[in-house]
Order: structure tokens, then sequence, then C-alpha cells
């Protein structure tokens, strides 16, 4: 009994060291890797709360193409568009049924998977996937493991800002690379020289609400090939046209 509490006194005095940093203008006093997880754990509280959550999205590509693709009922993919997803949390944590729509800027459905009786169907490719319940892990898009993977194979510090965004009180990871060779990918007509990824967290809640994601070029100019902003509720009932999804209605 003696040791878990003293376990627990440590936790807590590490949260509060970590907190009370985070409120103070020198970074130099948080590392990091800890604050990361910290920022984790907490959101993770969030993510296993029975009922329903509500995740949405905007995503935003800069590339030189004119969209993403097509799926292969020739509905494109565009560069921009929103996700929304609710997932539905059991008693047991686990995710057992959701509802995910991808929408371009417009409103219009681009596409729609449900998971419902341990099955994912995408109902507009009509493909299937075999699912059991699972536990949401922190939505992180596995920024921390990037992270410490960036750490472990380059030796290399992680960035850390902490200041007001939009709002929130945020923690700004920021982990930037220059590639041992220039990459020719699909998405430019120039070569990438580096890569920069920036992880924006809500202190307060532990949440991801922004991650980006720049290329660098021979010449120094940037472009965000990839952005999402994210905003995350609770305690929220579903519209009747996403109910009508798990009753097989749509």
């Amino acid at each position: 009994m003696f040791k878990k509490i003293s376990f627990f006194l440590a936790a807590l005095f590490l949260a509060v060291n970590l907190l009370t940093a985070c409120q103070s203008s020198n970074n130099a006093n948080v590392d990091p890797m800890d604050l990361i997880e910290m920022l984790n754990n907490k959101s993770t509280k969030i993510t296993v709360e029975p009922g329903w959550l509500h995740v949405m999205e905007n995503v935003v590509y800069d590339v030189d193409k004119e969209n993403l693709g097509a799926l292969p009922n020739e509905a494109v993919i565009p560069l921009e568009y929103k996700t929304d997803t609710w997932y539905h949390i059991n008693n047991q944590t686990q995710v057992y049924e959701y509802v995910q729509t991808q929408y371009t800027m417009q409103g219009d459905i681009v596409q729609v998977s449900v998971f419902m009786d341990e099955v994912i169907v995408n109902l507009m490719t009509n493909f299937i996937l075999p699912m059991s319940p699972y536990t949401l892990d922190a939505l992180d898009y596995r920024f921390a493991n990037e992270m410490a993977d960036y750490v472990s194979r380059t030796g290399q510090g992680v960035d850390l800002k902490l200041t007001d965004v939009d709002g929130h009180n945020a923690a700004i990871f920021t982990i930037e690379e220059t590639l041992s060779e220039p990459a020719t990918t699909e998405n430019y007509d120039q070569q990438v020289y580096g890569i920069r990824t920036i992880a924006y967290y809500d202190v307060d809640s532990g949440l991801l609400f922004r991650l980006e994601r720049i290329r660098v070029f021979e010449d120094g100019s940037e472009r965000t090939f990839y952005r999402t902003d994210i905003t995350v509720e609770q305690n929220t009932t579903p519209p009747a046209d996403i109910l009508d999804y798990l009753k097989g209605i749509n």
C-alpha cells in the first residue's frame, strides 16, 4: 500500500510541476517528452469516457495536384475537406460503433464509413472490413511516437513553445529535419530538401487541436503539405441522419 501511495504522490508531483512550468514563460523548465506524455494521458481520460465523442476536422493539402484522387465510384477527394466522426464508447471504454463522414467544404458528402456489429463498411465503395471493438487512444495522430522516433533516430531535441493560440493555452512541439538526399514526390514539381512537423496541443484538455506538415525546397521556400484543425466535443448526441446510418436507414 505504501508503494502505491508513494507512486501516486510522485506522479502527482510530476504533473503539478509540468503544469506549473507550462504556465511559465521559461520553456527550458519543461522536458518535451515528459510534457507530451502528460498531455496524452490527460486526453485519454476523454477518449475512454462512455457515451458519444464527436471529432471534427478541417483538412487542407497544398500540393501541385488538383485533387487527392478518386474513389472506385469516381467520387473525387478534394484538397480541402471536412471529416466528422461520431464515436460511441461503451462501459468497457471501447468504441463499439461509429459513423465517419467526409464532406467537401461546400457540404457535399464524399464518403461515409460506418462501424457497427464488428464490421466497418464504406457506403460509397462497399468496402467491408471486420473490426472488433477497440479502445480509442490519445487523438494525437501518433505524433508522440513520431517525436520519440525523431529524437532516438537523430539525437536532436524538440522545439517547444508555450503560448496562447486561438484561445488555447497551447504547447507547440516542432520537429525539423534536413533530408540526407533530396526527395522527388508526386506532390510537387520541386524536390523536397527538408520537412517540419508542428503539433499544437491544448494544455488544459491535453488534446491535439492542430497538426501541420511542412515541406522545404532547395530555394528555401516552404509549403504546408498538410494541415488539420481538430475540435472535440463530449456529451452530445448525434443528429438524426447520423443515427439513421446505425439503423441501416441511409
